[in-house]
């Protein structure tokens, strides 16, 4: 990303612990030639990979994105983990009569892809800055954390069940007397 200065969405999936990496290293070979026509056995390179399929363990694959991001110098640790907080937050919130809650962590996912792929256009060929300058994701992400364009991701779905009593035709009350009168 930094050599490049373009954003890429690095996928939760890919943002192991290094307990996680070592466990999953393979000592699988590769032959490869090399640049005067030898025969070279090389282990093979595999990106690791970590399960995110719970909250927790797609809490704690964000958090290690957002050290690794801080660590790039690109964005803050603090406001990328402001993002991810508030993303999460959309699970925990009480949802309105008749409205389910946001369960499928699928929709955490594509609200924070969403937001990514803004940002990448938002900062494209302005990711590396000097040690002084703020970094470069901070702004994108105040600005997007806010915006239709990343929010709609996490929309708010009626009940089924509720949804169903809407639809249901209302049973037409019989002509009669209005507001009490005898």
């Amino acid at each position: 990303m930094c050599e490049t200065g373009i954003l890429v969405y690095v996928k939760p999936e890919l943002c192991c612990s290094r307990a996680q990496e070592t466990q999953t290293m393979k000592r699988d070979s590769a032959i490869s030639t090399d640049a005067s026509g030898l025969l070279k056995i090389s282990p093979k390179a595999q990106d690791p990979r970590c399960e995110a399929s719970t909250e927790l363990k797609l809490r704690a694959a964000l958090q290690r994105r957002s050290l690794a991001m801080d660590l790039a110098g690109i964005a803050e640790f603090t406001v990328v983990e402001a993002w991810v907080q508030f993303l999460f937050t959309h699970v925990a919130r009480e949802q309105p009569h008749g409205f389910n809650k946001v369960t499928a962590l699928q929709q955490l996912v594509e609200c924070d892809k969403q937001m990514f792929t803004l940002a990448a256009h938002r900062t494209m060929g302005c990711l590396q800055r000097g040690p002084a300058d703020p970094k470069p994701l901070d702004e994108a992400i105040q600005a997007l954390k806010t915006s239709h364009e990343v929010l709609q991701y996490l929309p708010k779905r009626r009940n089924a069940r509720t949804a169903r009593e809407r639809a249901k035709p209302q049973k037409a009350k019989p002509p009669g007397r209005l507001c009490g009168n005898r």
